[in-house]
C-alpha cells in the first residue's frame, strides 16, 4: 500500500499512500478491513511523518475476487445539513463531497468523460478535474498550471485501465474535496489522491459535473463536509 500502484495513483511519493496500516473491529465479528495512511511524504525531503491523513479506506472483495476499497461508511456524519441533487447545483466551498451514479449501457461510451470540475475560482476557474475518460478507459485527475508542483504546467495523474468499474448496468464515482486536496474514489476499483500543491483559498470555491460522455440518467448528490483538522505534530 506504499507504493503508488495498488491502492492510490496520485504522485508518487507526494499525493499517494504512505506508512499504510490496516485494522478491524475491536469486538467480534471481526469483519471490516480498514485501511488507514498518510498522504504528503516525499522522501528524501520529510522530515516528518507525511503531510495529512487521507480517509479511511474500507477494504472488501468483489465476488470474483477484486480487491475493492470505498470510503468508510462513518465518513457519511462528515456530511453537514441537507444533500444537495444536481447536476445543476453542486455544493460549494472547499470542503464538499459528490456522489456520482449513472446507468451505464450495455456497450459503454468510446469517448467523452464523467467526472467532476471543483476548486474553481474566479480567477483560477476549475483548478481540478477528476473522473473517467472513456477513449483509454482509466480514471484521471487533471490539476490546472499553476496550481500543481510542476509551476506552471498542468499535470495528469491515471489509474490503469479499469476492469471492474466499467462493467455492470452502473457506474459511480465518489469524490472528497478537502482545500488543496481531492481524494476520487473510482467504482471502488481504484483512487487517485491529488494535491495541487499551491494553497487554494477555501472561500467562494465552486464545483461542477461533467458528462462530455452524455451518460443519460445520472444522480448527481453532494454535500458540505465538516472535516477535522491537520494532525498534531510528532513529539
Amino acid at each position: 500500500a506504499e507504493a503508488t500502484g495498488r491502492f492510490d495513483w496520485g504522485l508518487a511519493g507526494f499525493s499517494s499512500l504512505y506508512a499504510a496500516k490496516s485494522g478491524t473491529s475491536a469486538h467480534e465479528p471481526f469483519t471490516r478491513r480498514v485501511l488507514f495512511g498518510f498522504g504528503g511524504w516525499r522522501e528524501p525531503e520529510m522530515a516528518s511523518c507525511g503531510g495529512w491523513y487521507v480517509l479511511p479506506r474500507e477494504l472488501t472483495l468483489s465476488p470474483e475476487g477484486t480487491l475493492l476499497q470505498h470510503p468508510a461508511v462513518e465518513m457519511k456524519k462528515l456530511r453537514k445539513g441537507a444533500a444537495i441533487s444536481g447536476p445543476d447545483q453542486l455544493a460549494a466551498g472547499g470542503q464538499i463531497e459528490v456522489l456520482v451514479r449513472c446507468p451505464l449501457p450495455a456497450t459503454p461510451p468510446s469517448s467523452g468523460m464523467l467526472g467532476v470540475a471543483t476548486l474553481g475560482t474566479a480567477s483560477h476557474n476549475q483548478s481540478v478535474q477528476v473522473g473517467y475518460d472513456f477513449a483509454t478507459k482509466t480514471g484521471f485527475a487533471t490539476v490546472a498550471a499553476g496550481l500543481g508542483l510542476s509551476g506552471n504546467t498542468s499535470r495528469t495523474d491515471r489509474t490503469p485501465i479499469l476492469e471492474h468499474a466499467l462493467r455492470g448496468d452502473a457506474i459511480e464515482l465518489n469524490v472528497f474535496v478537502d482545500g488543496q486536496r481531492v481524494e476520487t474514489f473510482f467504482g471502488g476499483e481504484t483512487t487517485i489522491t491529488t494535491s495541487t500543491g499551491n494553497m487554494v483559498p477555501t472561500e467562494q470555491l465552486s464545483s461542477s459535473f461533467v458528462n462530455t460522455a452524455k451518460l443519460p440518467g445520472c444522480n448527481v448528490t453532494s454535500w458540505a463536509l465538516v472535516l477535522p483538522g491537520p494532525p498534531p505534530p510528532p513529539p
